[in-house]
């Protein structure tokens, strides 16, 4: 190596830094692990505390034992009282039988592969009403002068069991979200009628 201004000749032995040089991939793929880690620990940081939050926001579920959500009976109370004072008649659609998850792909399957057996697809009616005790229960507990608790259940019930499907034309009363079809709401029509007319007197 040559240094002109200075009319310096010097030599440099470069092997230790070239071989420094092939340490950077190493170090940098080091370097992005540590990186990645420290970002993972964060993400998971953050997720649990959304989660936790997550948790304390939502209210448990309308047929969890009462004595651990008495609070949500007394809110339900009192959210009830403030609308009372701006309204002559509250209707409340009170229990009904839990259908299972994605029924319309569990009926579809079923009535492809095991057509000769349709009806076990209805729901038991004593295990269905043994699951909406606490939710009637519940409802028992509401304090409201001008409320009333109104069912659809028995626009459902044949015999010992919940309709779920039209035998005849093989057609869901409920989708994969749990809420009726038009077909199910067709057999509430009697009872929502009722309503309907009543709630029109009160005009």
């Amino acid at each position: 190596m040559t240094l002109p201004y200075f009319d310096l000749e010097t030599s440099v032995q470069t092997g230790f830094i070239l071989s420094g040089l092939t340490l950077y991939p190493a170090i940098d793929a080091f370097i992005l692990m540590f990186v990645v880690t420290d970002y993972r620990k964060a993400f998971q940081n953050a997720l649990k505390t959304f989660s936790s939050r997550g948790s304390r926001s939502h209210s448990p579920p309308m047929k969890d034992p009462i004595e651990h959500n008495k609070r949500d009976i007394e809110k339900m109370n009192e959210n009830l009282k403030y609308y009372e004072k701006f309204v002559k008649k509250i209707y409340i659609l009170g229990a009904h039988p839990l259908y299972q998850h994605s029924f319309v792909d569990f009926f579809l399957q079923n009535l492809i592969n095991r057509p000769e057996i349709p009806e076990t697809l209805h729901m038991n009616r004593w295990a269905a009403e043994n699951e909406m005790k606490i939710v009637r229960k519940r409802f028992s507990m509401v304090k409201c002068e001008n409320c009333e608790v109104f069912e659809l259940t028995s626009a459902f019930l044949y015999g010992d069991k919940y309709l779920t499907f039209d035998e005849e034309e093989s057609i869901s009363y409920v989708d994969n979200t749990g809420h009726l079809t038009s077909a199910g709401l067709k057999l509430c029509n009697p009872i929502l009628r009722n309503i309907t007319q009543e709630l029109m007197r009160t005009i």
